[in-house]
């Protein structure tokens, strides 16, 4: 899942704002609270257009996987573990370290977390098969975490993603005025069934990536994926707004391993040029999809370099192909409330469904509503009705599990869930 992408200190200027209206059913009461009992009539069958019905609402930092809904607890800080979204208990993961922000992976064998352990305050990985017993901590030399405190130094952890047993945690640092050892993204991984963490080479092409954010680092069938925009070669390109982009109108990157140790440079696009600014990516069989946006025309001239609108895009390809091929994007129908040209609609995550793709986002520069795309191929892809599904309710949409079989209003507190009919 990945959002606006900026640099440090240029933050895009997008505010979210979620508005979120329960209505209390109170109307078959009686003033002394007597229920009266009159026939209910039987509930309205979904329209056609109607193809994700309301579900159980979620937190916006819950997360699931298989039966169980995960979160780490906003007031003690620990990872908690729930069957139904409301009983919630603390996940036994023994010597871990509450105090820091966890991040948490998932794939078809378990479930993982990444935080600080107290036994020697080191980053380390816990994970669960069964979402209830805990193995770990899998401790990671090297790699500095949120815990670190050091002068004159931009740290960021980049993403934390598993497939097949498979682990990879990727990290960005950059010490000012020195270019070393430590200086870049560096990536750890993990092979299925091992307890030890390799520390790969720094990837060349990155080292000076800035500002990476959460998300840039994603685990599909066919390898690790990291989405950017600056290679630290001069090709810099970068969220500068919440519908525009700065930089060179030729870059940007998606590169790809199989292992962490080396890296390809997966950007290119068939009738030339790159894919612009990446935001999300999924694989199904096959078929991988990619959604971003491209810049289109020069608005201004800022002092970090020409400023350009942009428009929303998704690609393309098979995995043994060379280049992406741009995607048929739908745009809405008039009057839809999210029917909105497509340089004001955005897309921040993309997953595989048993249907095909499910990409969500939302519509809208300033005061936006949920959207939701669909394809079962990736070439085309179909936006729901915004309306006649309730989207219109949140300001955006995000993918809780990877199944894509539930979607949520995003930020806040108890947000508005829909499930596919």
């Amino acid at each position: 899942m990945i959002s606006h992408r900026t640099r440090r200190g240029r933050r895009p200027s997008l505010s979210v704002f979620i508005l979120v209206a329960t209505l209390a059913a109170c109307a078959s009461c009686s003033h002394s609270g007597t229920p009266r009992t009159e026939p209910s009539a039987p509930p309205a069958s979904p329209s056609p257009a109607q193809k994700w019905i309301p579900s159980d609402p979620l937190d916006s930092n819950d997360l699931l996987w298989k039966e169980f809904h995960f979160r780490q607890d906003a007031d003690t800080g620990q990872v908690a573990v729930s069957r139904d979204g409301h009983a919630w208990e603390a996940a036994a993961l023994g010597s871990f370290l509450s105090e820091q922000r966890v991040r948490f992976a998932f794939d078809d064998t378990a479930a993982y977390v990444l935080g600080t352990s107290t036994r020697d305050g080191l980053q380390a990985v816990w994970a669960s098969r069964d979402g209830l017993t805990w193995d770990g901590p899998s401790t990671i030399e090297g790699l500095l975490g949120p815990s670190a405190q050091l002068d004159d130094t931009d740290l960021a952890i980049v993403g934390f993603a598993a497939y097949g047993g498979r682990l990879m945690v990727a990290e960005f640092q950059n010490r000012r005025n020195i270019i070393g050892e430590n200086h870049g993204l560096r990536v750890w991984t993990r092979r299925s069934g091992s307890d030890e963490w390799q520390r790969q080479p720094k990837v060349p092409a990155l080292g000076t990536w800035d500002a990476a954010p959460d998300g840039g680092l994603v685990a599909l069938p066919s390898g690790f994926f990291i989405l950017g925009g600056d290679d630290g070669q001069g090709c810099d390109l970068y969220s500068f707004g919440p519908s525009q982009i700065m930089g060179r109108k030729d870059c940007s990157f998606v590169y790809r391993s199989t292992d962490g140790s080396s890296w390809e440079d997966a950007s290119l696009v068939q009738d030339g040029g790159r894919v612009g600014i990446p935001y999300a990516i999924s694989q199904r069989g096959d078929r991988l999809v990619l959604w971003g946006r491209v810049p289109l025309k020069k608005e201004y001239q800022a002092p970090g370099g020409p400023v350009f609108s942009t428009k929303l895009t998704a690609w393309y390809r098979d995995a043994a192909s060379a280049a992406w091929q741009v995607a048929t994007v739908e745009a809405g129908n008039v009057p839809d409330a999210g029917a909105k040209p497509l340089t004001q609609q955005f897309v921040t995550d993309v997953a595989t469904t048993q249907q095909g793709f499910v990409a969500v986002g939302s519509s809208g520069e300033t005061t936006g509503y949920g959207a939701l795309w669909t394809s079962d191929d990736g070439v085309a892809w179909r936006k729901e009705p915004t309306k006649a599904n309730g989207f219109h309710k949140t300001t955006s949409l995000r993918l809780p599990d990877r199944s894509a079989a539930t979607v949520c209003g995003g930020g806040g507190e108890r947000r508005p869930c829909w499930t596919r009919r």
